[in-house]
């Protein structure tokens, strides 16, 4: 199988490592519609999805706005960055493109080609983050890419060898993260999150109460997750979505930032991923697509 032939079925299998499809049409969410990226600008959350689309949130009124993405290579998207107020994704494994929303339709310009070519593209406090659409163990997990699309180095854990096939080690390593300010990441079938700051990628804990899924079962059920979500509430405390005991519904608990479980939260109906989180609250969307509250 050639690199763009596996790196395209990686992509396929990392989008199926979602939460499971809503049953219904939703507010926020459409019925088949995946999240591929995720950032913050302003004072809006904004989730790139499959459709492609670009859903903006703003947490604090419950504002919605959804915007279709022009141009042939809206359906190739994955990964989405914030860098000086202008959105960016990644196109086709290779190209940095910008995200422009022009009256009813969203704007795809390619701006560079960075080197090695990028499969993931995150967003940070301080700027965006990429991984390597393919490398090799031991190499950096992420590396910092400016809007230009220059790759720099950064600290982070290194990649490690599964005994896989590159791309499929590859998707093994493709982080998640919730958006700024303070960004968690996990990595598929993981029940451990790390912490993207100004100074690197660390790992943060290991949660208790949650099981980590094998490499062979995430690559042959691959919406098979340990952590379908994950959100810092404060520098102490992190709320994650997760599966503790085999059953249909997600769990949703709050961790303490050594790993320890404090106590689960209820919600009114089942969770499919977080969006913002305060004092009281967190943000969501519900499993029918929806935006709801989850109390604190």
């Amino acid at each position: 199988m050639g690199v763009a032939a596996a790196l395209t079925r990686a992509s396929w299998l990392a989008a199926s490592m979602g939460c499971a499809t809503p049953p219904e049409a939703a507010a926020v969410l459409n019925e088949t519609e995946r999240v591929v990226g995720r950032a913050a600008l302003s004072d809006q959350v904004v989730l790139l999805t499959n459709r492609p689309a670009l859903v903006m949130i703003r947490p604090a009124s419950g504002g919605i706005q959804r915007v279709p993405i022009g141009g042939r290579s809206g359906a190739r998207l994955w990964g989405l960055g914030e860098a000086g107020r202008a959105l960016y994704s990644i196109a086709d494994f290779s190209d940095l493109v910008r995200l422009t929303v022009d009256a009813s339709v969203v704007r795809v310009e390619q701006v560079a080609q960075p080197s090695p070519r990028v499969g993931n593209l995150l967003d940070s406090a301080t700027g965006m983050i990429a991984q390597h659409a393919v490398d090799e163990p031991g190499t950096p997990m992420v590396w910092e890419l400016d809007a230009s699309g220059r790759l720099s180095g950064m600290r982070a854990p290194r990649r490690v060898s599964l005994g896989l096939a590159r791309a499929e080690e590859s998707l093994l390593h493709l982080l998640s993260c919730s958006v700024p300010p303070r960004v968690v990441c996990w990595l598929p079938g993981s029940n451990e999150l790390l912490m993207l700051d100004a100074t690197g990628l660390e790992r943060l804990a290991t949660l208790e109460s949650v099981d980590p899924v094998a490499p062979a079962a995430l690559l042959a059920k691959p919406e098979t997750r340990a952590i379908h979500d994950a959100i810092a509430v404060d520098d102490e405390r992190v709320v994650v979505l997760f599966d503790g005991d085999g059953s249909a519904a997600a769990r949703i608990g709050e961790f303490g930032k050594d790993g320890s479980k404090i106590r689960e939260l209820r919600s009114p109906v089942p969770v499919r991923m977080f969006v913002w989180a305060d004092a009281r609250h967190i943000t969501a969307i519900a499993r029918s697509g929806h935006l709801i509250e989850v109390p604190r």
